[in-house]
Protein backbone atom coordinates (compact mmCIF):
# COMPACT_ATOMS: atom_id res chain seq x y z
CA UNK A 1 0.00 0.00 0.00
CA UNK A 2 1.42 3.40 -1.06
CA UNK A 3 1.61 5.84 1.80
CA UNK A 4 1.13 9.18 0.73
CA UNK A 5 -0.59 9.54 3.65
CA UNK A 6 -0.81 10.95 6.10
CA UNK A 7 2.25 12.68 6.55
CA UNK A 8 1.27 15.91 5.76
CA UNK A 9 -2.04 15.28 7.46
CA UNK A 10 -0.06 13.51 10.14
CA UNK A 11 2.42 15.50 10.69
CA UNK A 12 -0.49 18.21 11.66
CA UNK A 13 -2.06 15.76 13.69
CA UNK A 14 0.84 15.53 15.70
CA UNK A 15 0.98 18.98 17.16
CA UNK A 16 -2.41 18.17 18.75
CA UNK A 17 -2.54 17.24 22.34
CA UNK A 18 -4.42 13.99 21.57
CA UNK A 19 -1.21 12.18 19.83
CA UNK A 20 0.93 12.48 22.70
CA UNK A 21 -2.32 10.62 25.40
CA UNK A 22 -0.77 9.17 28.43
CA UNK A 23 1.12 6.08 28.63
CA UNK A 24 1.34 6.27 24.12
CA UNK A 25 4.99 6.11 22.83
CA UNK A 26 4.07 7.99 20.28
CA UNK A 27 5.53 11.46 19.25
CA UNK A 28 8.03 10.52 16.50
CA UNK A 29 9.00 6.57 16.49
CA UNK A 30 6.57 3.84 18.06
CA UNK A 31 6.93 4.34 21.55
CA UNK A 32 4.59 2.79 23.77
CA UNK A 33 3.62 -1.00 23.46
CA UNK A 34 4.16 -0.78 19.95
CA UNK A 35 7.39 1.08 19.40
CA UNK A 36 9.25 -0.02 23.04
CA UNK A 37 10.88 2.67 25.28
CA UNK A 38 14.40 1.32 23.18
CA UNK A 39 15.48 -0.53 26.44
CA UNK A 40 17.20 -4.08 25.89
CA UNK A 41 19.27 -4.96 23.22
CA UNK A 42 16.85 -6.07 20.43
CA UNK A 43 17.78 -5.47 16.72
CA UNK A 44 17.63 -1.99 14.40
CA UNK A 45 15.47 -1.69 11.55
CA UNK A 46 18.19 -3.08 9.16
CA UNK A 47 18.20 -6.23 11.08
CA UNK A 48 21.74 -5.64 12.70
CA UNK A 49 22.10 -5.55 16.36
CA UNK A 50 21.21 -2.48 18.19
CA UNK A 51 23.49 0.13 18.77
CA UNK A 52 25.27 0.90 22.08
CA UNK A 53 24.55 3.56 23.94
CA UNK A 54 28.06 5.11 23.35
CA UNK A 55 27.29 4.07 19.70
CA UNK A 56 26.60 7.81 17.03
CA UNK A 57 23.85 5.76 15.04
CA UNK A 58 21.73 4.71 18.36
CA UNK A 59 19.24 8.04 17.86
CA UNK A 60 19.13 6.84 14.38
CA UNK A 61 18.49 3.22 14.51
CA UNK A 62 15.78 4.56 17.16
CA UNK A 63 14.12 6.66 14.97
CA UNK A 64 14.03 4.67 12.30
CA UNK A 65 12.29 2.03 14.19
CA UNK A 66 9.68 4.45 15.96
CA UNK A 67 9.08 5.53 12.95
CA UNK A 68 8.12 2.32 11.46
CA UNK A 69 5.92 1.17 14.15
CA UNK A 70 3.71 4.73 14.00
CA UNK A 71 3.26 3.89 10.31
CA UNK A 72 1.81 0.58 11.36
CA UNK A 73 -0.61 1.68 12.99
CA UNK A 74 -1.27 4.63 10.78
CA UNK A 75 -4.55 2.67 9.41
CA UNK A 76 -6.27 2.12 12.77
CA UNK A 77 -8.62 4.13 14.22
CA UNK A 78 -7.53 7.24 16.77
CA UNK A 79 -8.35 5.37 19.56
CA UNK A 80 -6.42 2.15 18.46
CA UNK A 81 -3.00 4.59 17.89
CA UNK A 82 -0.07 3.86 20.73
CA UNK A 83 2.73 4.65 18.67
CA UNK A 84 3.70 8.55 17.98
CA UNK A 85 6.80 10.07 15.39
CA UNK A 86 10.29 10.44 16.42
CA UNK A 87 10.51 14.00 16.01
CA UNK A 88 7.62 14.64 18.49
CA UNK A 89 6.84 14.41 21.86
CA UNK A 90 7.80 11.98 24.28
CA UNK A 91 10.78 11.03 22.07
CA UNK A 92 11.62 14.51 20.50
CA UNK A 93 13.82 15.57 23.36
CA UNK A 94 15.58 12.43 23.89
CA UNK A 95 16.37 11.71 20.20
CA UNK A 96 17.68 15.82 19.00
CA UNK A 97 19.95 18.40 20.07
CA UNK A 98 18.30 21.30 22.22
CA UNK A 99 18.43 23.37 18.67
CA UNK A 100 16.65 20.97 16.75
CA UNK A 101 14.44 19.75 19.29
CA UNK A 102 13.54 23.54 19.74
CA UNK A 103 12.79 24.12 16.04
CA UNK A 104 10.79 20.86 15.90
CA UNK A 105 8.66 22.28 18.62
CA UNK A 106 8.40 25.69 16.62
CA UNK A 107 7.00 23.96 13.42
CA UNK A 108 4.49 22.17 15.49
CA UNK A 109 3.00 24.95 17.77
CA UNK A 110 2.84 26.37 14.36
CA UNK A 111 0.48 23.83 13.04
CA UNK A 112 -1.63 23.66 16.41
CA UNK A 113 -1.67 27.31 15.98
CA UNK A 114 -3.14 28.02 13.04
CA UNK A 115 -4.02 24.75 11.72
CA UNK A 116 -1.62 24.79 8.43
CA UNK A 117 0.83 22.34 7.94
CA UNK A 118 4.34 23.19 9.00
CA UNK A 119 7.44 23.62 7.09
CA UNK A 120 7.57 19.90 8.07
CA UNK A 121 5.19 18.33 5.91
CA UNK A 122 6.70 14.79 5.36
CA UNK A 123 8.86 12.35 6.71
CA UNK A 124 12.16 13.43 7.42
CA UNK A 125 13.70 9.94 8.04
CA UNK A 126 12.78 9.11 4.31
CA UNK A 127 12.78 13.05 2.49
CA UNK A 128 9.22 11.55 1.36
CA UNK A 129 5.49 11.76 1.96
CA UNK A 130 5.01 9.35 -0.76
CA UNK A 131 6.49 5.37 -0.14
CA UNK A 132 5.24 1.88 0.12
CA UNK A 133 4.99 -0.17 3.86
CA UNK A 134 7.97 -1.95 3.15
CA UNK A 135 10.16 0.80 3.08
CA UNK A 136 11.76 0.08 6.23
CA UNK A 137 12.61 -3.21 5.49
CA UNK A 138 15.66 -2.41 3.25
CA UNK A 139 16.76 0.50 5.47
CA UNK A 140 21.13 0.13 6.27
CA UNK A 141 22.67 2.39 8.93
CA UNK A 142 26.29 3.12 9.15
CA UNK A 143 28.69 5.97 10.78
CA UNK A 144 30.65 7.52 8.16
CA UNK A 145 32.64 10.09 10.24
CA UNK A 146 33.43 10.78 13.92
CA UNK A 147 35.36 12.80 15.25
CA UNK A 148 35.70 13.79 19.32
CA UNK A 149 31.83 14.67 19.47
CA UNK A 150 30.48 15.28 16.08
CA UNK A 151 29.51 12.28 13.86
CA UNK A 152 27.89 11.62 10.70
CA UNK A 153 25.44 8.97 9.76
CA UNK A 154 24.27 7.33 6.72
CA UNK A 155 20.94 5.41 6.11
CA UNK A 156 20.64 4.09 2.88
CA UNK A 157 17.15 2.14 1.29
CA UNK A 158 15.22 2.30 -1.27
CA UNK A 159 12.60 4.62 -2.42
CA UNK A 160 11.48 5.20 -6.17
CA UNK A 161 15.56 3.60 -6.37
CA UNK A 162 18.09 4.02 -4.23
CA UNK A 163 18.41 7.04 -1.53
CA UNK A 164 20.37 8.08 0.83
CA UNK A 165 19.89 10.42 3.86
CA UNK A 166 22.53 11.78 6.62
CA UNK A 167 22.44 13.12 10.16
CA UNK A 168 24.67 14.86 12.23
CA UNK A 169 24.67 14.01 15.80
CA UNK A 170 26.15 15.81 18.27
CA UNK A 171 27.02 14.39 21.95
CA UNK A 172 24.85 16.58 23.83
CA UNK A 173 25.44 16.26 27.72
CA UNK A 174 27.11 13.04 27.41
CA UNK A 175 24.31 11.21 24.87
CA UNK A 176 24.29 11.33 21.55
CA UNK A 177 21.46 13.68 19.76
CA UNK A 178 20.90 14.23 16.40
CA UNK A 179 21.54 18.03 15.10
CA UNK A 180 20.28 17.67 11.34
CA UNK A 181 18.75 15.74 8.81
CA UNK A 182 20.17 15.90 5.41
CA UNK A 183 18.96 14.10 2.95
CA UNK A 184 17.99 14.75 -1.39
CA UNK A 185 15.79 17.96 -0.38
CA UNK A 186 18.07 19.65 1.83
CA UNK A 187 18.55 19.96 5.58
CA UNK A 188 15.92 19.77 7.63
CA UNK A 189 17.72 22.84 10.29
CA UNK A 190 17.69 24.88 7.49
CA UNK A 191 14.16 24.33 6.26
CA UNK A 192 12.72 25.09 9.98
CA UNK A 193 14.97 27.91 10.59
CA UNK A 194 13.42 29.90 8.00
CA UNK A 195 9.83 31.86 9.06
CA UNK A 196 6.89 30.39 8.99
CA UNK A 197 4.05 31.95 6.62
CA UNK A 198 2.35 34.66 8.26
CA UNK A 199 -1.24 33.05 9.08
CA UNK A 200 -4.18 34.22 11.73
CA UNK A 201 -2.88 33.00 15.27
CA UNK A 202 0.49 33.13 14.78
CA UNK A 203 2.47 36.49 16.43
CA UNK A 204 6.07 35.51 15.88
CA UNK A 205 8.07 36.62 13.06
CA UNK A 206 6.89 35.14 9.68
CA UNK A 207 6.79 35.20 5.96
CA UNK A 208 4.52 37.54 3.83
CA UNK A 209 3.75 35.96 0.21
Amino acid sequence: MRRRHVLAALVLLAALPCWAAPGAGKAGSGGGKAGGSGKGRGHGTDGKPAARADDPSAPVREAYRLDQAFLAEADRPEEERHAAVPWEPPHRDRLFTKRLAALLETDARYSSVTDEVGALDGDPLLDAQDFDDDVFKGVTIDVVDRKDDRAEVRARFKLDGPREVRFVLLREQGRWAIDDIRGPSGSLAELLSAPHDCAEGWNEPCRRE
